[in-house]
């Protein structure tokens, strides 16, 4: 069982799974409220589509939280005073990203619109990553690359480190897991800073936010916030 108690010194970090939750079932709805909250309030396109937690929430969050407990390849951050969850890494294999339920994505398409910019966006890089890497997705294997998906730190422990200390126990389990690969698309500057510069992570595609095209548009053209910052893909070689 993966249960780090020393690298954040006052803080636990353990295993997303059903043993976890089992101990205390409110940490299910507190994981999805969190990263529901950081993302509406603190990701700068969220913010910019004007996509509330409520909704992420209702049609992302609750369904991905779910299958990383069944999944048990995602890493959460226990406040060891009070016992609340204060981070999450919410991580899955790499071949669901690239083999979705079709089922799931059209429910998504069809009850979280505004996010349609960003899913586009993040299918760019990853299609961009897979054709330079693996040919193409029928070459990305089970179990062979991790899927850094949504990382989230709440608000009032920022600047403590946690957000740089769970990226890197994400790779160590990665590795103790099996995998070759962490592949992550950043879209926060600060994210971006750790996955590159302190985890020696390498951008495999990048593209300016005002430059990607949905449909013959620009949909963060007037994003005055985003639009020269570079979303990028980033792999790590474990």
């Amino acid at each position: 069982m993966f249960i780090d108690t020393t690298t954040c010194p006052g803080f636990t970090i353990r295993v997303l799974n059903k043993s976890f939750i089992a101990e205390e079932p409110s940490h299910r709805d507190d994981i999805i409220g969190m990263v529901a909250t950081c993302f509406a309030e603190g990701e700068p396109f969220c913010k910019f589509l004007g996509i509330t937690a409520d909704l992420l929430k209702e049609h992302l969050v609750e369904s991905l939280v779910d299958k990383c407990i069944e999944d048990e390849l995602s890493l959460v951050c226990m406040d060891n005073e009070t016992g609340n969850i204060v981070a999450a890494m919410l991580n899955e294999d790499f071949y669901d990203t690239m083999n979705p339920d079709e089922e799931a994505s059209e429910y998504l398409v069809s009850n979280l619109p505004e996010a349609i910019p960003i899913f586009a966006l993040l299918e760019l890089l990853d299609t961009q990553l897979v054709e330079k890497r693996f040919g193409s997705a029928a070459g990305v294997k089970q179990n062979e690359v991790l899927h850094a998906f949504m990382g989230a730190t709440s608000k009032q422990y920022s600047g403590r480190g946690l957000a740089s200390h769970l990226r890197k126990l994400t790779v160590d389990y990665a590795r103790e897991q099996g995998f070759d690969y962490v592949v992550v698309e950043p879209t926060n500057p600060a994210t971006q800073h750790i996955w590159t510069n302190k985890l020696g992570g390498t951008v495999e595609y990048n593209i300016a936010a005002k430059d990607f095209m949905l449909d013959g548009s620009k949909p963060f053209a007037n994003d005055t916030r985003s639009m020269e910052r570079q979303c990028t893909i980033v792999m790590l070689t474990l």
